[in-house]
Parts: C-alpha cells; sequence; structure tokens
C-alpha cells in the first residue's frame, strides 16, 4: 500500500437481522463521525495498515451490523441489510503532527473531504455503507477518522465501537497481552425495546414531545445560506470551578436548586453566542430563544451499557431572550438548562415511543426534530461527548500511536450548534462550536467568554 496514495477496501462479516426501533427512526439519517488524532513514533504504515484491516475483521466478526448497507423502504422506514465496512488507506505527509500540534489541532486542517470518505451533515443519503473509517497516515502521526450511520448507534454506542476496534487493531508482535477477561459483547440485534411503550395504541401526543413535530414526509432540510465554521476553544481546568460558581443559582431565591459544570458551560456558550446574534442585528423581533439537546436513558428502560442503538431523544427549552442578556442571564441560563435535563421521567420516554412508533406505518408522515422551524437564528443546539474517554483505551503504539484527542471533521454546514468534547487528560475541557463566519470573531473575542476559555 505504500505505492499509493488512497488504498479502499471492504470488509464483509457474517449474516445478521436487524429491524431498527422506532428509536433509531427518528434520529436523523447522518452519519455520527469523529477523528481521533494519534501521535506516532515507531512502526510503520504497512505493518498497521494490515493490523487495522485484521483487526476490523474481528470487530465486524464480533459486531455484524457494521457491515452493513442502510437501505429506504419506502415510504418511510429505514432498514439494514448484510452488505460491507468500508475502510480506507490514505498517505497524506503534507499533514505534519507537530504542526498540527502547533494550532491545537485546528479543525481548519480536518476537511471532510480530505480526511474522511462520508457525505457532510446535510448529505443523509448520499452514502449507504453502514461504517466508513479511514485511516490516514500522516508525518508523525495518525488520524482515524471512525464514521457510523447514526440508525446504527448513538453517541455511546459509537464509544463502545470504538473500543471494540482499539482493542481488535493490534500489531501481534508489540509485547500486548490481551486481558484475562474479554470485553462484554455488544448488543446490536434485538432493538425490540425501543419500538415498545406502556402508552395504549394511538395515545401518543406528540404536543408532549417539545424538540419534535409530525410533518410531510419530503419536507426538505434547508441548510444555512450563511459561510459555518467550526472551532474549538479550551476551558483551563482552573477556569472551571469559578466559571461554575458564577453561574450557580441564587441560594435564597433558588433554595436546593444546584448545577453541574456542564450546565455552566454550556450556559456560557449559550449566552455568548445569543448575544452575539443579538448585537449583529441577528435576532430580529425574537422575543424567545430555543435551545435543544440530547438526552440518554439506557438505565429508565432497562438497557445495559453494551446495547449500541439509539436510546436517546432531543429535548428543548424556550427561553425569554432577556433572561439570557440579562446581568445574570448566566445564571439564569444554567439553572433553565439544569432544570430542562432533569426534568424528563419515565411517562416522557415511553410518550416519546408511543409517538416514533405511531408513525411507522404512515406513508405521508415523519417525525422531525424542529429547532431550526420558524426563526432560524433564534435556535441553539448542542450534543456532548464528555465522558467518551478515548484516550483511557489501549491503543497500540505501533497501530495508532498516542492518543491526544478528538475533533469534528470542518465543512459541516450547521449553524448554531456546539459539541463538549472529552475531557482531556490534564482536566482540561474543549468545546466545539459551529458558528457563521462572518461571526466568528465577535463571538471569540466576547468579553465573557474570553474571561473563561482560550483559542484552540
Amino acid at each position: 500500500m505504500s505505492d499509493a496514495k488512497v488504498t479502499d477496501h471492504l470488509v464483509s462479516g457474517p449474516d445478521f437481522d436487524v429491524t431498527f426501533s422506532a428509536v433509531d427512526q427518528a434520529v436523523p439519517a447522518i452519519y455520527s463521525g469523529r477523528v481521533l488524532i494519534f501521535k506516532r513514533t515507531k512502526g510503520d504504515n504497512d505493518s498497521a495498515a494490515a493490523a487495522i484491516r485484521d483487526g476490523l475483521q474481528k470487530t465486524v466478526d464480533e459486531v455484524p451490523v457494521l457491515a452493513g448497507e442502510m437501505t429506504y423502504d419506502q415510504p418511510v422506514c429505514w432498514g439494514i441489510k448484510k452488505g460491507n465496512l468500508f475502510l480506507r488507506f490514505k498517505q497524506l505527509p503534507e499533514l505534519v503532527y507537530d504542526e498540527l500540534e502547533a494550532t491545537n489541532f485546528s479543525e481548519k486542517h480536518f476537511p471532510a473531504e480530505l480526511v474522511s470518505s462520508v457525505p457532510t451533515l446535510m448529505e443523509p443519503h448520499g452514502e449507504r455503507h453502514s461504517c466508513r473509517i479511514q485511516t490516514n497516515f500522516i508525518t508523525g502521526g495518525v488520524l482515524l477518522v471512525i464514521s457510523v450511520h447514526h440508525l446504527v448507534a448513538d453517541g455511546w454506542g459509537v464509544t463502545k465501537i470504538i473500543e471494540k476496534i482499539a482493542r481488535n487493531c493490534r500489531i501481534p508482535d508489540d509485547n500486548w497481552t490481551p486481558p484475562a477477561t474479554g470485553s462484554p459483547p455488544l448488543v446490536y440485534a434485538d432493538r425490540s425495546r425501543l419500538s415498545t411503550t406502556s402508552v395504549p395504541e394511538g395515545d401518543g401526543d406528540i404536543d408532549r414531545v417539545p424538540a419534535y413535530s409530525l410533518v410531510p414526509i419530503h419536507t426538505p432540510w434547508k441548510p444555512t445560506n450563511n459561510k459555518v465554521v467550526i472551532t474549538t476553544f479550551r476551558f483551563p481546568k482552573a477556569e472551571l470551578s469559578k466559571l461554575k460558581a458564577l453561574a450557580y443559582p441564587d441560594r435564597v431565591k433558588f433554595p436546593g436548586a444546584w448545577i453541574s459544570t456542564h450546565d455552566a458551560v454550556l450556559a456560557l456558550w449559550l449566552r455568548t453566542y445569543v448575544r452575539t446574534r443579538f448585537n449583529a442585528g441577528r435576532l430580529g423581533g425574537a422575543g424567545t430563544i430555543r435551545f435543544g439537546f440530547p438526552i440518554e436513558f439506557r438505565r429508565q428502560v432497562g438497557l445495559p451499557a453494551e446495547y449500541i442503538g439509539n436510546v436517546f431523544f432531543h429535548h428543548k427549552v424556550d427561553i425569554p431572550l432577556q433572561t439570557i442578556l440579562a446581568d445574570d442571564g448566566l445564571k439564569n441560563a444554567a439553572l433553565i438548562i439544569n432544570q430542562g435535563m432533569k426534568g424528563v421521567g419515565l411517562e416522557y420516554i415511553e410518550n416519546f415511543i408511543a409517538v416514533a412508533k405511531s408513525i411507522l406505518d404512515v406513508p405521508s408522515i415523519s417525525m422531525r426534530l424542529n429547532l431550526k422551524f420558524g426563526e432560524r437564528n433564534a435556535a441553539f443546539g448542542c450534543t456532548s461527548y464528555k465522558n467518551f474517554l478515548h484516550g483511557d483505551l489501549d491503543w497500540c503504539p505501533k497501530t495508532f500511536g498516542a492518543y491526544q484527542c478528538l475533533r469534528l471533521p470542518s465543512g459541516i454546514s450547521a449553524e448554531g450548534l456546539t459539541v463538549v468534547l472529552p475531557v482531556l487528560k490534564n482536566g482540561d475541557w474543549e468545546i466545539t462550536t459551529m458558528v457563521e463566519e462572518e461571526l466568528l470573531t465577535d463571538f471569540r473575542f466576547d468579553h465573557e467568554w474570553r474571561s473563561f476559555t482560550s483559542d484552540v
């Protein structure tokens, strides 16, 4: 493979029988892609490529759904059948690890068309492999880009798959001794619990699922007309405690209320972005902004940690604009976000499943996230990879090298969104934001934002 810049492989696996659940069908039909960055000082590309091919074969043998072909059964349902995992090796010597590190791995170096082999966010039907992996060999390192179709696995599920990949992709003579006990098998086939609900048939209430709407099946996704850039900021560990203290609820006004550091970080991001759009005249007459976020519920429905299908939904809170912009807006936003995330119980979950299930056989209706319906500039959303600690995995030093951090490929046209990245080993946090290019400077140099963050 050293003679070719790009080499493609197909990895096949055993037969499988998977029916996506009602909850799976409700997620956006896109790829969940991650750029894992490694520093590698020993090992050669040919041996690493052989180890990755062998390791992915082992992984597919354990989790056959990764070698699948997505199907779309008219009128409304996604399915999956036996296919192949797509694997690409790419030589990118022009990317130098030390130079990337000097920019703290800025996303501008990782355009999707260069480092990945999947469509961007706004092209959900452009590719049908259930999993695509691109290994980029750069000077002094490796960029491992893992993209799993979102209907196959949610964020936690992708993390469990990556654990398998780290375990399996090893050069045989690297003096590694497997753990005494094998890792638990991932649960990928039986997804019936997420199509089962205690709510009587026909009683699901879409009005009690505020982040979703039932819309005509062919309602198009509407990308923004603005150029969107993706960039990451760092919260030094020492600043996180200060931020949380400033964002903490007033104990006199709200006795017993509390927030997490995660709430505080999201509140600061939201307040900064709202203020940036407001100052730019982008919010017009909007008196309320919308903030959406995912809620995972494996524990509530009794599914094991090894279940990789989708066990989450999006929730949404409406926040008065002046509540965010007020002097105590940081405290206000943190408390509202915290209450929104805590205020969803099993009754809500069962109703969500009932609504998702009710339209599976309806040829003209789909269940869509409605965050950007209406006034688009008033919409903001997040997701979180904070606990997806890829650095704790036992990566082979000759295959991949030493894990450094995670980034997202650039080129995604979805403004108003943020991703909380995995916590770094030194305790610092990172947060990736997707912002209109013309607003980036004002966002970056917002006085409050700047007091807690540094550029990446």
